[in-house]
């Protein structure tokens, strides 16, 4: 058994595991984790979401950790978005010691990678390290913004599974509608 901040790490694997979706027309998305080996009572992993969609620029790749930054004018005009999911993923991993990476070949598709080092433990670890379980009537709460129907159902089933009381919205018009109509 690891221990660490699987709440975290979902978070972080569920953004590209969306950008995957939303630009893969056809093909496949690949989620997988590797175990890349054992040293000094951690456990080194890869856990990587791979896509054949139609793979990101080098001179987008540089970029796209950054706060409001999306691939191209183009994709942030098609998809919407704020351009915050990769550089909340990259705060993530960094407050979990670990990193968050790119491979991308134009016009062959992306595989982003989210590498950790977890120590071994036990069934006793921190509340913390452990997966989140919300009592029935007291959900936290969130609002997921997507703009992609199949995208923004499967997330929303997901994040109700770990226990939360979710709200979708399709952007931010939609986010502002909702806001106004619960202050009423």
């Amino acid at each position: 058994m690891l221990v660490g901040d699987f709440n975290r790490m979902r978070q972080i694997l569920l953004n590209p595991v969306s950008n995957a979706v939303k630009f893969t027309e056809a093909g496949a998305v690949t989620i997988a984790i590797s175990n890349r080996g054992e040293r000094q009572g951690k456990t080194y992993l890869d856990m990587s979401v791979s896509d054949t969609g139609e793979g990101i620029s080098d001179e987008a790749r540089k970029k796209l950790f950054s706060p409001y930054v999306q691939g191209s004018v183009e994709v942030a005009r098609k998809y919407g978005g704020t351009g915050l999911g990769l550089s909340i993923c990259r705060f993530l991993a960094d407050a979990l010691g670990g990193e968050i990476s790119l491979d991308s070949t134009l016009g062959k598709g992306s595989t982003f990678h989210l590498f950790l080092a977890l120590p071994a433990g036990g069934v006793s670890g921190s509340a913390e390290s452990q997966p989140f379980r919300a009592r029935p009537n007291n959900k936290p709460r969130m609002m997921l913004v997507e703009p992609v129907l199949p995208v923004r159902a499967l997330m929303s089933r997901q994040l109700n599974g770990w226990g939360l009381n979710v709200q979708t919205a399709t952007g931010g018009e939609d986010v502002g509608r909702q806001i106004a109509a619960a202050r009423r």
